[in-house]
């Protein structure tokens, strides 16, 4: 049996698309398919009142905000077996002039990822399962960076070799295990930066090795109970214990409480620890250490009637140790380095309404408190919500409206974007049985709006897309 669609389109800023998906079935109950898709969007040109003189064009940038991409996949699947093979690659133009570049000059980042991965799995009894999954993955990042006349490059890479072999056991009807190893082998991963004339590497081979445990359980028809334990070992650099646990109780057929518990942490990366440029006063942060973070939510599921569920959440993050770029205001040298504490807590409600013949429309709010040893986190709203609306799929027209709403934002000088609601439109009809005409446009209201620049960036705020459409043309299933 085959299956086969093709999409093109086009849109704003010289916008093109194009995607296709082609599905086989092949000999001994083996299936493949093969999807990729592309982009290529010129951007826009932008105006930064940070540079607005003479020189610097009047502090419009001119043709550097585009974003082109290409990723192709394609898998086997079959007797419990899947092989997948997936390239991909992304080109971005930085109109920013990020860390220092020269303003409205060709500055831009390309990053790709080559992946080969199978997985298995087989019934080894009438209780026991086991998967076993295998990967090598490559990721190459390189950037250009103009400063004057001098031009500079920067490179990361890494291969990584992955194996990670599980067993699922179910001892019970009512209680399940799962046993598991994973080992990653990095055996390449560095950073490189060249500027007039002079190189700099830092980063090398490393591997991570785990263990990981966990238990299902359920004691009534409507309790469960799973905890889990994961052990990781970082070669040469730190090893750490992490738990989990979920607790999930169906109160009655329509109301569901869940109490979730988690841990986890991040090491730094090779640029984070060995990045330096003395040029730029940047120091390399050769004592960081792995960012923490701990996190427990509650969360209420109750279904008021057949077509409306309400869901209400609260929860509390604690994170020690966050890595971030830092400034020392006397010496105006820049760091990474670890902040002693995060916390954030809020508030989530969202109701769903969904209609037997396929009306379907939802309104979501957040509330939040995100502090940074006790202050206001950049570049964090304080309120966030959405509404939207859909026609039934299955109709030859249909339609969705989205209102997407924001607070203002905390800058790195201290100030506050201005709170912003966009609204996003789909339209789409059925031309012939296999023919669908769609066409989205994004901030339909043309809204001018602004998120925070980074400490790399001299703009204190970043201005976003106003008005942009993408118009589609699929043909097949």
């Amino acid at each position: 049996q085959e299956a086969s669609s093709v999409m093109t389109g086009g849109g704003s800023h010289h916008t093109a698309i194009a995607s296709g998906r082609f599905a086989h079935d092949l000999w001994g109950g083996f299936r493949m398919s093969i999807a990729g898709s592309m982009q290529n969007d010129q951007g826009q040109n932008l105006y930064f009142p940070e540079f607005d003189t003479p020189e610097n064009n009047n502090g419009v940038n001119v043709g550097h905000d585009y974003d082109n991409y290409r990723n192709l996949m394609g898998t086997v699947t079959g007797h419990g077996l899947r092989f997948l093979a997936l390239t991909s690659s992304r080109t971005k133009g930085i109109p920013t002039s990020w860390y220092g570049t020269t303003f409205n000059r060709e500055a831009q980042f390309t990053d790709g990822r080559s992946l080969l991965a199978l997985t298995a799995e087989h019934r080894s009894s009438a209780t026991g399962k086991v998967f076993f999954r295998a990967s090598y993955d490559r990721f190459d990042y390189h950037g250009l960076f103009p400063y004057g006349d001098d031009i500079g490059r920067d490179r990361t890479s890494s291969t990584r070799l992955n194996a990670d072999l599980r067993y699922v056991w179910d001892v019970k009807p009512n209680h399940r295990l799962t046993f598991g190893t994973e080992h990653v082998d990095n055996l390449h991963a560095t950073y490189k930066y060249t500027i007039d004339g002079s190189t700099q590497i830092t980063g090398g081979p490393f591997s991570v090795s785990s263990i990981y445990a966990q238990s299902e359980f359920q004691p009534t028809h409507s309790l469960s109970v799973t905890a889990g334990l994961r052990y990781d070992s970082y070669a040469h650099v730190t090893t750490a214990m992490h738990p989990r646990a979920a607790i999930v109780w169906h109160m009655d057929a329509g109301n569901t409480l869940k109490v979730l518990y988690g841990s986890a942490f991040r090491l730094p990366t090779v640029f984070e620890l060995g990045f330096e440029d003395a040029s730029r006063d940047f120091l390399h942060s050769e004592n960081l250490q792995p960012e923490k973070i701990r996190q427990i939510e509650v969360i209420w599921e109750g279904r008021l009637t057949p077509e409306i569920l309400l869901s209400v959440s609260t929860y509390r993050l604690h994170m020690t140790g966050l890595i971030k770029q830092q400034t020392d205001p006397v010496t105006g040298q820049t760091q990474f380095q670890n902040l002693n504490a995060v916390t954030s807590r809020g508030v989530e409600v969202q109701a769903d309404y969904r209609r037997s013949d396929g009306l379907w429309s939802y309104a979501s709010y957040s509330r939040q408190q995100a502090l940074d040893d006790g202050t206001r986190m950049v570049n964090s709203p304080a309120n966030l919500a959405k509404a939207g609306i859909s026609t039934p799929t299955s109709h030859p027209f249909q339609g969705a409206l989205e209102l997407q709403y924001e607070s203002g934002r905390k800058t790195f000088a201290g100030r506050e974007t201005k709170a912003a609601l966009l609204t996003n439109l789909t339209v789409s009809t059925s031309l012939r049985p296999s023919l669908r005409l769609s066409a989205t446009v994004k901030n339909l209201l043309n809204t001018q709006y602004a998120t925070p620049g980074g400490l790399d960036h001299p703009e204190n705020t970043i201005p976003q897309n106003g008005r942009t459409f993408l118009i589609r043309l699929r043909v097949g299933g």
